[in-house]
């Protein structure tokens, strides 16, 4: 899912993005439920994205891009899913507590 996510965001489809972030959220609850830490999902999205990246452009855009622009998307797409998948899981905790 992380790869997908990361293919939308780089794209230009607003709409796909909404989905997809919607089908994560739905996804991080799932886990949340199923007791799943919250670390490994976190750390399976930074994967997700890095394997993304790297088939994108192996060589990490070197004398092709601009590194500090890369660099602010890159932080703002891994913002935007982590925080999708913590409210995910907050919101599953607050509305289902362990009993």
């Amino acid at each position: 899912m992380g790869f997908e996510l990361a293919l939308i965001l780089l794209g230009d489809a607003p709409t796909g993005a909404t989905r997809a972030l919607r089908r994560l959220e739905y996804a991080a609850a799932l886990w949340a439920r199923d007791g799943i830490p919250i670390d490994m999902v976190q750390h399976a999205i930074h994967d997700g994205v890095k394997l993304t990246l790297n088939r994108i452009d192996p060589a990490g855009g070197t004398g092709t891009t601009d590194p500090v622009a890369d660099r602010s998307f890159l932080v703002d797409m891994l913002d935007l899913l982590t925080c999708t998948v913590s409210r995910a899981y907050v919101a599953e905790i607050r509305n289902h507590p362990a009993h």
